[in-house]
Formats: structure tokens, C-alpha cells, sequence
């Protein structure tokens, strides 16, 4: 009788297609869901029956999704059921541990705001003094024009992919590029906890600071914000072009803390941390910015092809070098 090899075939779109669209639903559901979960914690005041109502959405939005992907991943010819089912609940658990970091934030920044609005209560208002001239605003820097703003993301993109063509015909990163693949999974298993601890660990010290020295912020400096948050992102000829502007509640607490990198180096040649704590949150933050850096790199890295991990990794060396230089000359 003859023997005919097994032929993996793909399910056509038209079967995995309704499993996306409900993916997509339901994901736009969640994230509708997790704000109106989030701002009913941080109301004024405090309102338990929205916000049991809101975390049972919460759940069974989660709920539905997961049995989406499951079953997405059922068509597409998954054998593994129960790991794909143990993978599905942990990105849950994650998901919802971010919310969680996220409301804790929003609540640390509403009780800084209370005791900064106690402390201006209790505090007599100073007269001015008279007779004092206003100090002259600095001058605002030329605006850049768009041709040029245009012209320079051009050519970091041409020199982007340049990069990327060059590292993908080069033997030596297609060897590279064979290693990781070999080795995908317990090289993930590094980076992306490093990437998690690291942000974990900065979303604390941050809380940290907020509730130790944080001052509110009006309406109109979270607008100042998120507007040079455009520029920065966009360019200032498009950020010009476009509107921002935050609708509903909004609340913000800026901090501000700096030290150069001589003053860290003398902090850690005295062993500041010890007795400071101001440096200690310093030193924190650091490593976990470091941590969070490797982690999100070296998984990207991982996931890679070979012309994008000479980007990536040309990218790191570069951030590092210029990281120690700065140190070193300090």
C-alpha cells in the first residue's frame, strides 16, 4: 500500500478571518473597558458599585479574548492546546498587573496633588515686591522648516536601510542570525523578564518620587506638556500643523531631579545610597533603566532578522559607548 508523505497546509483566510475581526473587537472592548475600570478607582469621591461593575467587564472582556485566540490558534493548526491556554492566561495576569501599575500611579499623583493643595493652604501668601523688573523670556529658537525636517528622516531612513541591506548579506550575522533562532526560546526567557523587572522597578521609583516631592500640575501645563511631547515625536513644523488637547479627567504631578555624571560618580565613590535618600531612588531608577534597555533590545534582538540585528545592535553599542564616554570624561 503506498505511503504518502503528511503535507502541513494552511487554513485559508476565510476561516481565520471571523477569529481576527473578533480579536480586534474585543481588544478595542478591553482597552474601552480597562479606562472606564481605571477612572472609576480614581474618581472623587470613590464609587465601589462603577467599580465592581466596570472589573467584571473588565474579566469578561479578558475572558472572551482569550477564548478568541484560543480559538484562533485551534484553526491555525496549533497542537498545543494547554500551553497556548497557559500563554494566553499569563499575558492576561500581565496585562492586568500593568493596569494595576497604572491606577497606583494615577493615585499617587492624586494624593501628591492633595498634600502640595494642603500645603499652599496652610502656607501665607508672599506679597510681591515692588519695583522688581520682569526678567526678559528667552528667545524662542528658530523654527526648522519642513523641507529640512523631511529631508533628515529621509535620510535616516535611506541609512537605516542601508544598514539593514548590508547586515543581511553579510555571512557572519546570517551565522549570528542562525544562533538566535537556534536558541529563540531561552534567550527570551532572559531578555523579556529583564525588560519586565526593569520596568517594574522604574514604574516604582517613579510612584517613589511622585509621592516623596511631587508639586500638581495645571490643566494648561499637562496641555504645555503633551504639546511639546508632540513636537518632539512629530517635528515642530508637523506638531504646528496638528491639534492636541486632553478631554476628561486629567491629573499630573511633575518632579524634577537631575544630577550630572560627576555627581553620580561621586555618589557612588562616597557610597551615597547608604544614607541618601535621594541618591538611593537615583540608583534604582539607573538600573532600571538599564535593565529595561537590555531587556527590550536583547528581545528584539532575538526576534530579528539578520540586517535588523545589525541595526539593533549597532544602535546599543552606540548608546553604550557614548554612555561610558560621558561618565569617563566626567
Amino acid at each position: 500500500m503506498p505511503c504518502y508523505p503528511e503535507i502541513a497546509v494552511s487554513p485559508p483566510l476565510a476561516i481565520l478571518l471571523p477569529f481576527l475581526l473578533a480579536i480586534a473587537v474585543l481588544a478595542l472592548g478591553m482597552v474601552f473597558v480597562m479606562v472606564r475600570w481605571g477612572r472609576a478607582l480614581l474618581d472623587q469621591p470613590p464609587r465601589p458599585q462603577a467599580v465592581r461593575s466596570w472589573w467584571i467587564a473588565y474579566l469578561a472582556v479578558w475572558a472572551l479574548l482569550v477564548a478568541a485566540f484560543l480559538g484562533f490558534l485551534r484553526k491555525a493548526g496549533s497542537t498545543t492546546p494547554g500551553r497556548d491556554l497557559l500563554l494566553m492566561l499569563l499575558i492576561a495576569a500581565g496585562w492586568m498587573a500593568f493596569s494595576y501599575g497604572l491606577v497606583a500611579f494615577g493615585r499617587a499623583l492624586q494624593r501628591a496633588n492633595e498634600r502640595a493643595a494642603a500645603r499652599a493652604s496652610e502656607e501665607p501668601e508672599a506679597s510681591p515686591v515692588p519695583d522688581q523688573p520682569p526678567g526678559e523670556p528667552a528667545p524662542a529658537p528658530a523654527p526648522r522648516s519642513r523641507f529640512r525636517e523631511i529631508f533628515e528622516q529621509a535620510l535616516g531612513l535611506i541609512l537605516a536601510l542601508a544598514v539593514i541591506a548590508v547586515g543581511s548579506v553579510l555571512p557572519p550575522l546570517q551565522r549570528l542570525h542562525d544562533w538566535t533562532q537556534a536558541h529563540q526560546r531561552p534567550l527570551l526567557w532572559i531578555t523579556i523578564p529583564l525588560g519586565v523587572i526593569g520596568f517594574a522597578l522604574f514604574l516604582g521609583c517613579a510612584i517613589a518620587m511622585v509621592l516623596g516631592q511631587g508639586t500638581p500640575m495645571s490643566r494648561r501645563e499637562i496641555d504645555e506638556m503633551d504639546r511639546r511631547i508632540l513636537e518632539w515625536s512629530m517635528g515642530p513644523a508637523s506638531a504646528r500643523a496638528s491639534v492636541y488637547r486632553n478631554f476628561g479627567l486629567v491629573v499630573g504631578t511633575q518632579v524634577k531631579d537631575s544630577g550630572s555624571f560627576a555627581d553620580i560618580k561621586q555618589a557612588w565613590t562616597t557610597r551615597a545610597w547608604e544614607f541618601s535618600p535621594r541618591w538611593r531612588r537615583m540608583f534604582l531608577m539607573m538600573l532600571a533603566t538599564a535593565l529595561l534597555f537590555c531587556g527590550l533590545f536583547g528581545s528584539l534582538f532575538v526576534i530579528a532578522p539578520a540586517g535588523v540585528q545589525l541595526l539593533l545592535g549597532g544602535a546599543f553599542v552606540y548608546a553604550v559607548a557614548r554612555t561610558a564616554a560621558g561618565f569617563a570624561r566626567a
